[in-house]
């Protein structure tokens, strides 16, 4: 029988090999009891992962994303490792946002962009260049 640490590290290997597979991952256990310990198993074993630090430079950063990013479901007696954007939920909300999805540091970036731009008064993207006038009296003719 393996022991804790090693279930916790075979768990945590699906939860990153499922993060890396398209689809997720799927468990197929003979009872429902057995899907439900494996749920737990999977739960538990990033339990850590998913309360730590993500800049903490001991948090493991994939597996970090992957717990943050991917969900337990039970189907039947089959328990499924799967991304966010590959449940119903995850699906309805890219169609409600269309193409336009930005994660949170994404739209911070585009949020101090703005703020930069309004500050200097340059143009937004997609506005036509702005031309440079000097208003100096130096760089003007006087006939």
């Amino acid at each position: 029988m393996p022991s804790d640490t090693s279930m916790k590290a075979m768990a945590q290997t699906a939860w990153l090999k499922a993060w890396r597979t398209e689809g997720g991952l799927s468990f197929p256990c003979p009872t429902e009891a057995e899907a439900i310990r494996m749920r737990f198993t999977l739960y538990n074993a990033v339990k850590a992962i998913r309360k730590a630090d993500p800049d903490d430079p001991r948090t493991p950063k994939e597996l970090w994303q992957a717990v943050q990013g991917m969900t337990v479901r039970m189907e039947g007696t089959t328990v499924r490792l799967v991304k966010h954007a590959d449940t119903n939920v995850g699906r309805l909300l890219a169609a409600a946002a269309g193409s336009e999805i930005m994660s949170a540091e994404d739209q911070a970036a585009a949020e101090a962009e703005k703020r930069l731009r309004e500050r200097l008064d340059l143009p937004g993207p997609g506005a036509p260049a702005a031309t440079a006038v000097r208003k100096t009296p130096y760089y003007t003719r006087e006939g």
